[in-house]
């Protein structure tokens, strides 16, 4: 299977080590595992572990920074057709827009990581992006999802990290 995941950085801390993680291990397992983000510290760690780079532009703080998400669409929507990736597991609220924009333009499987907790703002109200595929963290993550942005339970899923 070929999977991508987006995030928006590759510096040490708890996202990076969960994508590090999931990549590493599916990797292992025999998938084509690809990583797109603005890189990072801890980007040798990934290319050491034989996961491909693809840059992109992403790093940005705001779902509605649209240079940023318009120029990583165009780039992934390429590689996503030459690579014939199947599944986009992104994993920070403005990969999510990305990820959302990417499955509606090519269908393909997208599965998100709820990490922590968001404020419902207007644009997550009008366009929530919600993935095919909710992954939440915990349980606090799993009621707020519910509660707070009225996520379809069926969809959610709870995994708690690991140590590897």
């Amino acid at each position: 299977m070929n999977i991508l995941f987006i995030t928006n950085h590759l510096n040490v801390g708890g996202v990076t080590s969960y994508v590090f993680s999931l990549c590493r291990g599916l990797k292992k397992l025999g998938h084509n595992v690809y990583v797109a983000s603005s890189g990072g510290d801890c980007l040798t760690r990934f290319t050491e572990e034989g996961i491909i780079f693809i840059p992109v532009p992403i790093m940005a703080k705001s779902e509605i920074n649209v240079f940023k998400i318009g120029i990583s669409f165009f780039k992934l929507l390429k590689d996503i057709q030459e690579k014939q990736i199947q599944i986009v597991h992104t994993n920070t609220r403005v990969t999510q827009v990305l990820g959302n924009l990417l499955k509606r333009k090519t269908g393909v499987i997208h599965v998100t990581t709820w990490h922590g907790f968001f404020k419902r703002r207007w644009f997550r109200r009008v366009f929530p992006c919600w993935a095919d595929k909710i992954i939440a963290v915990s349980e606090q993550v799993r009621a707020h999802l519910l509660s707070e942005f009225k996520a379809r339970q069926e969809n959610i899923r709870l995994i708690y990290n690991g140590i590897d």
